[in-house]
């Protein structure tokens, strides 16, 4: 884990290079969009996944397991950090919409959990094998109203990114007013004393 993140996220960027764009330096030279950042300081990159997109017609089918694979695998070849965000949704997470994947519509509790637990398994075990493995994992995004809704928090992803070696570490992205008034509150078994030794506490906190 790098000291100092200069970040980047591509999560469009292989739709838009599908669709024909082209990226150039300063200089007018024809050049790979991942080597231009690397040249201007950037070193880390971020990718959204999304449960199955396929279910949205809107999402265009991309940021599936199969096409973050791929673009994780340019990004680790390139040598920048990578942090993956797992929205647990099929499409679009942020405050106002937390819809679980439409597999998981039904579960609840520890159904649910398990649910939640087996994919993000699922997809480290993909990308680790892929040779793509993220140093970073990110929890949700833009969780400053919770997520799963309409069900609490689950800790099974807490266990699951750190069943690793080296383990991934765990990002929980909100906005400073979120983490000032509303952390306690919406992550309550994250934050207790009490929480149980098998559920490993985030590593960073990100404003």
């Amino acid at each position: 884990m790098l000291d100092y993140y200069k970040g980047m996220d591509i999560s469009f960027l292989q739709e838009y290079l599908e669709k024909g764009m082209k990226t150039y330096d300063l200089d007018g030279t024809l050049i790979d969009p991942l080597k231009l950042a690397k040249k201007h300081g950037v070193n880390a990159m971020r990718l959204r996944i999304w449960h199955t997109p396929e279910n949205v017609p809107e999402s265009g089918g991309y940021c599936s397991l199969e096409r973050t694979i791929a673009m994780a695998k340019k990004i680790k070849q390139e040598g920048f950090d990578f942090l993956l965000d797992f929205h647990y949704s099929d499409w679009w997470a942020d405050p106002g919409q937390q819809r679980k994947p439409k597999a998981w519509e039904n579960l609840h509790g520890t159904e649910l959990e398990e649910a939640v637990y087996t994919y993000t398994k699922k997809v480290l075990c993909a990308l680790k094998e892929a040779d793509a493995m993220p140093d970073m994992v990110q929890i949700g995004n833009e969780i400053r109203s919770g997520l799963l809704f309409p069900d609490p928090l689950c800790d099974g992803f807490f266990v699951c990114t750190h069943a690793y070696d080296p383990p991934c570490n765990s990002v929980i992205l909100c906005s400073v007013y979120y983490i000032i008034t509303k952390l306690s509150r919406i992550f309550p078994a994250v934050l207790s004393e009490s929480l149980p030794a098998r559920f490993p506490r985030f590593e960073v906190l990100r404003a």
